[in-house]
């Protein structure tokens, strides 16, 4: 990632900035890791290094956090966000899965870890997870991929228009630098992502749409491969957090939880290390459940078949600027209905309109949808050919 250029300037203290570098120049420690061997991945840190290592990570997230606190405008207008993320490399190589094998990662997994701090102060969250770890029945602590995965789903859950502010603005700087890119240039990022030799105009830009923007705002994915825990180390720690400071707006909510079969959504509900009472306010779901529970008209053959294979433009929804807007009709459903939050296990067996219209019907009603999978294993049952 490229520095911001003085536009961004327009939208930010100077004082801001100058705490927000000493925070970064403080990282002694974390230098001192990036210069090790890389295919060492190991260096020798003594106890108070170690301790000084959790206390600069810990300080530059509340600086994060306090930068944007001080800066309100890059939260409340998403074109003066995109001035910040204006300089990052949208189109790089780099990976975007983080494993103990990687050794750099991409500017779009950076975006969604500064949106988390920028979402939920590092000191407010760990002051609880602490007390959640301290009181879980099993010995062993999420490994940091986990955690992070729980900072990102927490943040989500309790500063949710953070992330849609996060995602409009990425959205903008993505489309802006395609835009200025040469057609070669385009084609050839496009025939990357695609693993093709060669692709058409067409193909060109609804691989921007669909694979390098981000298309919904209101879905917080957390991929990973089986056995990574996904489930009973992520979404149990979550819940758990919930349960030690459960915001007010959720009192007496459902949580909905979706699962391959309602018995497995329920067994899963069941072995969470949450109270009873908790335990029984999670309705659960499989996937045709879910989507028939929400939409009318929604059925097997419209959500997938006809999408995947016989799309007709008008048919059952519009192509946008962003990608697909499906136009099933949502079911009437009355407050005491709603989910504080919808928890979807097994993400891989949804395509992307069915995507597109749970997005559709989180953002109307204002509610966070976590979810978990992993595309390696299964890979959506369908995608639509918008050709």
């Amino acid at each position: 990632m490229s520095k911001p250029d003085s536009e961004i300037k327009k939208y930010v203290t100077l004082e801001s900035l100058a705490k927000l570098k000493e925070a970064l120049t403080s990282m002694d420690i974390h230098e001192k890791g990036s210069n090790a061997d890389v295919k060492d991945r190991k260096f020798d840190l003594t106890q108070d290094e170690r301790n000084k290592l959790n206390q600069e990570a810990f300080t530059l997230q509340n600086a994060i956090y306090d930068f944007f606190s001080e800066n309100p405008t890059l939260l409340s207008n998403s074109n003066a966000l995109k001035e910040l993320l204006r300089p990052f490399s949208w189109f790089n190589k780099k990976t975007e899965i983080l494993t103990k094998d990687t050794e750099q990662v991409g500017d779009t997994i950076f975006m969604w870890w500064l949106a988390s701090n920028a979402a939920l102060r590092a000191s407010d969250f760990y002051s609880v997870y602490k007390d959640v770890l301290n009181n879980q029945h099993e010995d062993l602590a999420p490994i940091p991929t986990q955690e992070l995965s729980i900072y990102s789903g927490i943040a989500a859950i309790y500063n949710g228009n953070v992330f849609s502010t996060f995602a409009k603005a990425s959205r903008d700087a993505i489309y802006d630098s395609w835009k200025d890119m040469s057609e070669d240039s385009r084609r050839n990022i496009a025939s990357e992502i695609n693993a093709q030799d060669a692709v058409s105009g067409t193909e060109v830009d609804n691989i921007l749409k669909h694979d390098i923007m981000p298309n919904f705002p209101n879905i917080l994915f957390i991929e990973g491969i089986p056995g990574s825990g996904k489930t009973f180390a992520v979404l149990n720690t979550i819940f758990q957090v919930l349960q030690q400071n459960m915001p007010e707006e959720f009192a007496n909510k459902k949580f909905w939880l979706a699962q391959t079969t309602r018995e497995n959504a329920r067994r899963i509900a069941n072995k969470f290390d949450i109270s009873d009472e908790l335990k029984n306010r999670i309705e659960t779901f499989d996937h045709d459940s879910l989507l028939k529970y929400i939409f009318t008209d929604w059925d097997t053959r419209s959500g997938r078949n006809e999408l995947s294979y016989e799309y007709v433009e008008g048919t059952h929804g519009t192509m946008t600027k962003y990608g697909f807007n499906p136009s099933w009709q949502q079911v009437a459903l009355s407050e005491d209905d709603l989910p504080a939050i919808i928890f979807i296990d097994e993400w891989s067996q949804y395509t992307q309109p069915e995507a597109a219209a749970l997005n559709r019907f989180a953002r109307a009603y204002g509610i966070q949808i976590i979810a978990t999978g992993d595309y390696d294993q299964t890979g959506p049952l369908a995608n639509y050919n918008n050709g």
